[in-house]
């Protein structure tokens, strides 16, 4: 089984279909996880960006610090065991006083992101052999693009 060489994936360019806000990436098999990984943290990174979250949120050196950070924002990001991740931009309670004031815990109204497993569609051309990676993701960056 062939893979596609660097000079056709180079040809290939990165295809972007607006009208199903969905990404299609074409990789060898071999390199399809790391793809999907490198692309869930540009992801994370532009969606985090697009919330406004300072630079130095992103330099913290230890996660402690980083997840004290972004609970200061209101912001969590939700990592699940299967690559699956949630975005929740949180709403601030004012109460009557500081102690009564704060971020109201995430709910489903609050998710302004999601990543999903990406369908894998095996191709085939000749001797080449690769994927066509269709992410799954949307956020409210995307819906304000595309209006």
């Amino acid at each position: 089984m062939a893979t596609v060489s660097a000079d056709k994936l180079n040809n290939f360019a990165r295809l972007v279909y607006n009208n199903s806000m969905s990404n299609i990436i074409l990789c060898n098999i071999s390199d399809a996880k790391k793809v999907i990984d490198e692309e869930r943290l540009y992801w994370i990174s532009d969606v985090l960006d697009a919330l406004q979250v300072p630079d130095e949120v992103f330099d913290a050196t230890d996660i402690r610090d980083f997840r004290y950070d972004m609970e200061e924002l209101g912001i969590e990001v939700e990592l699940h065991s299967n690559g699956n991740v949630d975005v929740y931009k949180k709403q601030w309670h004012e109460g009557p006083t500081e102690e009564t004031s704060g971020w109201l815990p995430a709910t489903e109204d609050h998710l302004v992101a999601q990543w999903k497993e990406p369908v894998y569609v095996r191709k085939v051309e000749g001797k080449d052999v690769y994927y066509e990676i269709h992410l799954n993701e949307w956020s409210i960056l995307n819906m304000r693009q595309n209006t």
